[in-house]
């Protein structure tokens, strides 16, 4: 067997392991963590229910996810119209048929940057267009595909829902042709697809699993060993070192948890917690349980880093499309899926990173959390929190591929990590008890 057959094969076995091993239906989260204020329960039957939606494919805890966001700008005295806030979501149906959904179903000034790009690249490179009839190809290719499957906004809230007009022809005529002009396009929106994705919030400076880690820490009450010992080994797991064949699995596959929406003959099937992002995180924080010395708060540290990873959307979603980013050190990328996905989340993390302490500050976020999340099964609450947080994945990739740094952007992630932080107050308040 030579190499690359290797490679596929022990790939494809790791998928069917994956596929085997999560559930097709949602657990129930822990109803303490999922219940909803009254005003959380106003905006949702307000803006958010069914009705308004009209048959597009959104999960119940998205939508939970958007009203809770809706009332937490208004406690951050935040005004949504004046801050110019909108989030988008793309219809599920459409994803679970392409990985490039976010290429065409995006708002009119992000299709705007879309024809620019293409443009300029035309202009710029024959790196995609060796001739100018390929140029004319892909535009009237892109024009014919918008006209054939028109895309649709409902605006509701503070989102704007995104889908096609003809949802049930999308789905059954979509055709490989339709996917590789996409792709092409997504290959000119960013060709920097020089970087593996890196499976962190960030591990380096700053060190933010060991900040958000460290101030859940003190609003344990725990002492400044202790908690000394936590921080310092929140962002471990991203350095541990593993045999090449075991760095998908060990490195990424346990760092996340989120939905895959699969298009099987025309019925779309949700598989909706993937990732071993959950099982990691109860393991650690189960050790810690049993022991009472330095290693109590070790374990505690390795287990807040898969929860601090789930608080970010892009280790909640876009798994299939960012597992090439992953697959690419193995060689694997024209022989599995053909897709290729630039570093937006690498792109994303380095957003958050440069604006931790200054610009932005999100590091406010997550230190001035108070008041944690009462956790009696890890497992289900990294799942709990991977619902939420998977809600504004849509709205990350949409505005990192177009470079619209502003403020929906920024809202949506200090909410993730406003989030992410009470998770992990009530998880080592669990580990320590």
């Amino acid at each position: 067997m030579n190499k690359k057959m290797m490679l596929l094969s022990i790939s494809c076995a790791c998928l069917i392991f994956i596929l085997l091993t999560i559930p097709a239906m949602s657990t129930p989260a822990e109803l303490k963590n999922a219940d909803l204020t009254d005003d959380e329960i106003s905006f949702k039957d307000t803006y958010y229910n069914r009705q308004i939606l009209n048959g597009i494919n959104v999960p119940d805890k998205t939508l939970e996810s958007f009203a809770r966001f809706s009332v937490w700008l208004e406690e951050q005295g935040v005004d949504a119209e004046a801050e110019e806030i909108n989030l988008i979501y793309i219809d599920d149906d459409l994803k679970a048929v392409t990985e490039y959904a976010w290429v065409f179903a995006a708002k009119p000034d992000t299709k705007q940057f879309v024809a620019e790009k293409i443009a300029a690249e035309q202009a710029e490179s024959e790196s995609l267009f060796s001739t100018e009839s390929d140029f004319n190809n892909l535009n009237t290719s892109f024009a014919f595909f918008e006209q054939k499957y028109p895309v649709k906004y409902v605006h509701t809230g503070l989102v704007t829902f995104i889908t096609v007009e003809n949802k049930k022809q999308f789905v059954a005529d979509f055709s490989e042709e339709d996917e590789q002009m996409l792709k092409k396009i997504s290959d000119i929106i960013d060709k920097s697809n020089e970087n593996i994705i890196a499976p962190k919030w960030s591990s380096s400076n700053p060190d933010m699993h060991g900040d958000m880690a460290r101030w859940a820490a003190e609003k344990n009450g725990l002492n400044e060993s202790q908690i000394d010992l936590i921080a310092d080994n929140a962002a471990a797991p991203d350095n541990w070192g593993f045999p090449w064949y075991q760095e998908i699995w060990e490195k990424n596959y346990k760092h996340f948890c989120g939905p895959i929406a699969l298009n099987i003959g025309g019925t779309i099937i949700t598989l909706a917690h993937v990732g071993g992002a959950p099982g990691s995180c109860e393991e650690y924080v189960n050790i810690a349980k049993n022991l009472s010395n330095d290693s109590k708060y070790i374990n505690l540290g390795y287990s807040t880093h898969f929860m601090c990873d789930i608080s970010n959307p892009l280790h909640t979603g876009y798994v299939i499309v960012q597992a090439p980013g992953y697959l690419n050190g193995f060689e694997l990328i024209d022989y599995i899926t053909e897709v290729e996905f630039s570093d937006y989340h690498a792109e994303y993390e380095t957003y958050v990173g440069s604006n931790w302490t200054s610009g932005r500050n999100f590091s406010e976020y997550a230190e001035d959390v108070n008041n944690g999340m009462t956790i009696s099964d890890p497992e289900e609450s990294v799942k709990n929190l991977s619902d939420y947080s998977y809600a504004y994945s849509d709205t990350v990739v949409n505005k990192i591929s177009s470079n619209q740094y502003d403020n929906s952007l920024f809202y949506a992630t200090a909410f993730c990590i406003d989030e992410g932080q009470r998770y992990l107050i009530g998880l080592i308040e669990y580990g320590c008890e």
